[in-house]
């Protein structure tokens, strides 16, 4: 009995339904169900196992970098354009008249012929919304097929598994007919309470436990 279960329970009553449960055959039932709950808890390894993957695999913005190696020139081109163009609008002003912009000088540097739709081409260019978009799909898509074809496989797999289990039934119900005669059935979870009710019965009553029935035999002819 676990600790903490019948803490009210005289010595003697405890003795009287550990025996009852022995003698039934439910004790030993519930310590094949406790072996098959341990053995269940595998499950934490498989977490850890996962986390430690999660942890050991390379950051998300190396890959990104690996990914778009010029993303940092890029953006610095994007940059450059924008101090140029505020450049040019600055000396261009009134702000400091003591500064004259030369118009052809400013044609051929390339800092008056800077326009927005130069900068929005050069943030385009940095960050390509439009690759990085198709990219995401295909990749979703792969999944999705993925999980498909592991459905159908699974799916495959338990009509399989079906038909084995119903041949085995089959098998195992011809020869449980041919046995029948010649071996007593297993007692369930219904027949071990219920011999462990009548073990407590004679135990309270002070009788010695139930023998346990034969099963039919079948005699042989007489001569």
């Amino acid at each position: 009995m676990p600790n903490g279960v019948g803490a009210g329970m005289a010595p003697e009553q405890k003795q009287l339904f550990a025996q009852a449960a022995q003698d039934s055959g439910l004790a030993s039932m519930g310590m094949g169900m406790l072996e098959q709950a341990t053995n269940g808890m595998s499950n934490e390894n498989q977490v850890q196992m996962f986390y430690n993957l999660m942890a050991t695999h390379p950051n998300e913005v190396s890959l990104f970098f690996l990914h778009y190696p010029d993303f940092i020139k890029e953006v610095f081109e994007v940059f450059r354009l924008v101090i140029r163009q505020e450049l040019y609008a600055m000396f261009s002003s009134e702000m400091i008249p003591q500064f004259k912009v030369d118009a052809t000088k400013a044609v051929e540097l390339g800092y008056s012929t800077i326009t927005q739709e130069n900068i929005d081409a050069a943030i385009t260019k940095a960050v390509p919304l439009q690759q990085m978009q198709m990219e995401v799909s295909q990749s979703d898509m792969q999944a999705m097929q993925q999980i498909n074809a592991a459905g159908m496989g699974m799916m495959q797999q338990g009509m399989n598994t079906q038909m084995q289990q119903h041949h085995n039934q089959q098998m195992m119900q011809q020869q449980m007919m041919q046995q029948q005669m010649m071996a007593p059935q297993r007692p369930g979870i219904g027949s071990a309470l219920g011999g462990f009710g009548s073990s407590l019965i004679r135990g309270s009553l002070g009788l010695p436990p139930a023998q346990p029935q034969m099963g039919y035999q079948q005699m042989p002819p007489q001569q």
